[in-house]
């Protein structure tokens, strides 16, 4: 096996493995807004990938609240801060949020009020922000 970074013609193999067996997610093009990306293949006679994998630059909410401040103050206050970050993260060229929350009150506003999606747990949020 040899890995190697992706190159342009490596596209039409990538584009068989992703309408192969992952068209249920959207596509990854992994020539865009990557750090980088590489690919393992079989050989380097054949040059058949096997996987391909990048590093993806992420947005990441980060915000403290004061609490002793009542409840119907710090969820505005959240509300304002992540427009904030949402119009910031726009402007950079984002085309997601990510959130890490513990606490079920935040899950529930960002889910409800904002469109944040969660994983499985409750613990990670995703705002996608169709930005590219």
């Amino acid at each position: 096996m040899e890995i190697n970074f992706i190159e342009p013609e490596d596209y039409e193999q990538i584009s068989r493995i992703y309408y192969t067996f992952f068209n249920e997610m959207e596509f990854i093009d992994f020539y865009k807004k990557f750090h980088c990306a590489f690919k393992v293949t079989e050989n380097d006679i054949t040059n058949k990938i096997i996987a391909v994998g990048g590093i993806r630059p992420i947005t990441e909410a980060v915000l403290l609240t004061d609490r002793s401040f009542s409840t119907r103050d710090k969820m505005e206050a959240l509300l304002k801060i992540f427009e904030g970050i949402k119009y910031s993260a726009n402007k950079l060229g984002y085309n997601q949020i990510h959130a890490f929350s513990y606490e079920p009150e935040y899950i529930r506003h960002l889910k409800n009020r904002m469109g944040f999606k969660c994983n499985e747990d409750n613990k990670v949020l995703t705002l996608d922000l169709h930005n590219g």
